[in-house]
C-alpha cells in the first residue's frame, strides 16, 4: 500500500476524517500520507479544510491526493467554525478531528474506531501522542481544572513534579497513556466521536476561534453522561 492508495472495498465509509489546515502544506501531505498508509479496514471519507493559507496548501493536498475532498476556504475559519462547516455535511457515523501536523502509526485510525465501537457509552475517545523522537507527548488528554489543579500551577509544584499525579492532577501526571482510563478532556488534535453525538452537543462553540472548543465540547459530553 502507498501513501495515496487505500483499498477499496465498495463499502460506504464509515469514517468523516477532518483535517483543517492553515499554512502547513509539508506538514498536511504528511499527515495524509501516513493517514493513508497506516490504514487499512476502515473506510474513509477524508476532507481537508485549508483556511485561506499563503502556501499553496490547498493545491498540494489536491494534486497528490484526488481522493481528498478539498475545500479552499478565501477566509480563515478558525478552527471551531472549519470543524463545525465539514461535519455538517458528514453522512457516516463516526468523525475524526486530525491536526496537520499529526502522522498516525500503524493501525491507530482502525484500532481507535474499534475502540469507540466497542465502547458507545464513551461518546469521545482519542489516542496515545508522541513527539517526533517517539518520546510520550502527554497532551493528549487533561483533566479539567479546578481549584487544586489551579493552586498547583500558581505555586509551580505541577511543574517541578510533572510525573506526579497529586501535583500534575490536571495533566494526569505519571499516567504513561498507555492503558485504557475515563478522562475529562479528549484534545482536538486526534477526536474520535460518533456524528450522533456531535450533533446532540451542536459541534464546537463558535465562541471559541482556536484553543479550548475541544474541552469545552468534552465536558459538555460528560454533562450529558
Amino acid at each position: 500500500m502507498t501513501g495515496v492508495d487505500q483499498v477499496d472495498t465498495g463499502a460506504a465509509p464509515e469514517l468523516t476524517v477532518i483535517v483543517v489546515s492553515y499554512n502547513t502544506r509539508a506538514l498536511t501531505l504528511a499527515c495524509l500520507d501516513t493517514l493513508f498508509a497506516n490504514t487499512h479496514r476502515t473506510q474513509m471519507r477524508v476532507v481537508v479544510l485549508d483556511n485561506a493559507s499563503a502556501d499553496g496548501s490547498a493545491e498540494a493536498v489536491r494534486a497528490r491526493f484526488p481522493q481528498v475532498e478539498c475545500i479552499a476556504s478565501a477566509e480563515n475559519l478558525g478552527f471551531a467554525r472549519a470543524n463545525n462547516q465539514v461535519a455538517a455535511a458528514a453522512q457516516t457515523p463516526w468523525l475524526l478531528l486530525l491536526n496537520p501536523d499529526t502522522e498516525t502509526h500503524p493501525d491507530a485510525i482502525d484500532n481507535l474506531l474499534a475502540f469507540a465501537k466497542a465502547h458507545p457509552r464513551a461518546g469521545i475517545v482519542g489516542g496515545r501522542t508522541v513527539f517526533p523522537d517517539g518520546s510520550l507527548n502527554p497532551a493528549s488528554c487533561w483533566r479539567r481544572i479546578g481549584v487544586w489543579s489551579l493552586l498547583t500551577q500558581i505555586t509551580g509544584l505541577s511543574r517541578r513534579f510533572p510525573n506526579s499525579g497529586l501535583f500534575n492532577y490536571e495533566g494526569i501526571g505519571g499516567w504513561r497513556r498507555d492503558s485504557v482510563r475515563e478522562v475529562d478532556i479528549v484534545v482536538g488534535c486526534f477526536l474520535m466521536i460518533s456524528t450522533a453525538l456531535w450533533r446532540r452537543l451542536g459541534g464546537f462553540d463558535l465562541r471559541y476561534f482556536m484553543y479550548g472548543e475541544d474541552a469545552d465540547l468534552c465536558l459538555r459530553a460528560r454533562a450529558l453522561g
